[in-house]
């Protein structure tokens, strides 16, 4: 398996990646978790989740599992909030893009944070950007992030 960051093997990739988990699965889904504000230490409790699923594993649960696997390993690094950020079609459902996504986030507890409109562009249509968010934690002072490659598997 490779990382599908830093594109080393995962052991490697723990030490590269870290603080954040990366776990792939090249045959049926990928997912991980990445710092999403940037590299500053005041956004380091906030993390940006992914999740890909092969078509055809879909709508078996595994996304659930895999997400709520990311939450956990979150709330062990002490992250306080996760972000999805969710291409979303303008009106209707389109052969490219449905909203079903953001419905999966939402039966998860995440809430829309805000929508970029007609910010992205391919397949010839505008489509818009929605952030999504779901608080773990709403510690008055966090304690310290534990780093990934920190964390025993």
């Amino acid at each position: 398996m490779k990382c599908l960051r830093c594109r080393t093997s995962a052991s490697a990739s723990r030490r590269r990646c870290a603080p954040t988990p990366i776990w792939c699965w090249s045959v049926t889904a990928r997912s991980w978790a990445t710092p999403t504000l940037g590299s500053r230490a005041a956004y380091a409790w906030a993390a940006e989740t992914s999740i890909y699923l092969r078509q055809d594993c879909r709508r078996g649960g595994l996304g659930t599992r895999l997400y709520h696997a990311l939450e956990d390993a979150s709330r062990a690094q002490h992250v306080q909030v996760l972000y999805a950020c969710i291409a979303a079609p303008t009106g209707a459902d389109d052969p490219h893009l449905s909203r079903a996504s953001i419905d999966f986030h939402t039966r998860l507890g995440y809430a829309v944070a805000g929508t970029f409109h007609r910010c992205g562009y391919k397949f010839g249509t505008w489509y818009d950007v929605v952030w999504m968010e779901k608080r773990l934690s709403d510690d008055a002072v966090p304690p310290a992030v534990v780093p990934y490659s920190a964390q025993v598997l």
